[in-house]
């Protein structure tokens, strides 16, 4: 005759098991964000320019406080999400005034299908641009906020435009 397994788990057996689940999501899913952020550096708090305010028509020889810049003189228009062109400063800080965020990319760092695949995945109030004079790869510009990364995926954008998306009403 075999002996039946008697082995009932205890009432509070279960909770800790619940516990050590969520704990081990938990840490996977903060592996992952991290990993997805590896390439870049912590974001950036920068002042606001004394002439923000200011609405340009033409480029002028403005030096802004930071390359490329979060605030200041700025063209009033409105972007499409991608962008073919490297823009100006003052057109940078136009697409920030309506509390976008502006991806701007070194034109060898990205293939033509990863510009097709940000465009349809990536937050709505995102543009992407290109840049050759970057300090790097990428840098993603909001409102007072920069972020300069060496690799960039669709999590990473969309977390910081999340985050930084209309924050010219918050600051």
């Amino acid at each position: 005759m075999y002996r039946k397994n008697a082995y009932q788990p205890s009432s509070s057996a279960q909770p800790l098991l619940f516990l050590l689940l969520a704990l081990a999501s938990t840490f996977l899913i903060a592996c992952a964000s991290e990993n997805d952020a590896k390439g870049c550096q912590q974001t950036i708090r920068e002042p606001r320019a004394a002439d923000y305010l200011l609405h340009v028509l033409v480029d002028t020889g403005t030096q802004y406080l930071s390359d490329p810049p979060t605030s200041g003189p700025h063209k009033v228009w409105i972007a499409p999400r991608v962008i073919s062109k490297q823009l100006s400063p003052s057109e940078q800080l136009g697409i920030l005034e309506h509390g976008d965020v502006l991806i701007q990319y070194k034109p060898r760092a990205v293939t033509n299908s990863q510009i097709a695949t940000w465009k349809t995945a990536i937050s709505e109030r995102a543009h992407l641009a290109p840049n050759s004079d970057l300090p790097s790869n990428f840098v993603m510009t909001a409102h007072l906020t920069k972020q300069i990364c060496t690799h960039l995926t669709t999590a990473v954008i969309n977390r910081f435009a999340e985050a930084h998306v209309d924050s010219i009403q918050k600051n």
